[in-house]
């Protein structure tokens, strides 16, 4: 009884502690964007059901991830590849039109149009 106890608590929690599929904690992720910096073109689309894309291109590597977007915390993840968030996905107020987007992620800014 103890085992089974001690069991379901383990399984309890770590369904408590996963990621969520980043649409379901923020939506405005959803969209495509595009940035670029150091050198290199980036793009990242994430569609309403949470599935993304995510491309690097910076002349001589080219990376290219697809899966699930999940969040926790201030940490986006794409199958494989981890993002730091710096800014999450917010109306950009430079761009003199509230269908502009910009979210910055591992010191890179992305923008939308939505």
């Amino acid at each position: 009884m103890k085992t089974l106890f001690i069991i379901s608590s383990i399984l309890l929690l770590s369904f408590t502690s996963c990621k969520k599929v980043v649409t379901e904690v923020n939506p405005d992720f959803i969209g495509s964007w595009e940035g670029d910096g150091d050198g290199g073109y980036y793009s990242i689309i994430i569609e309403e059901d949470g599935y993304a894309e995510y491309y690097k291109f910076n002349g001589i590597t080219e990376v290219n991830v697809n899966g699930k977007a999940k969040i926790k915390n201030d940490k986006l993840k794409i199958l494989t590849k981890k993002f730091t968030i710096t800014e999450f996905p917010t109306a950009d107020p430079t761009a003199g039109s509230p269908n502009r987007y910009r979210m910055v992620l591992d010191d890179v800014t992305y923008l939308s149009w939505k």
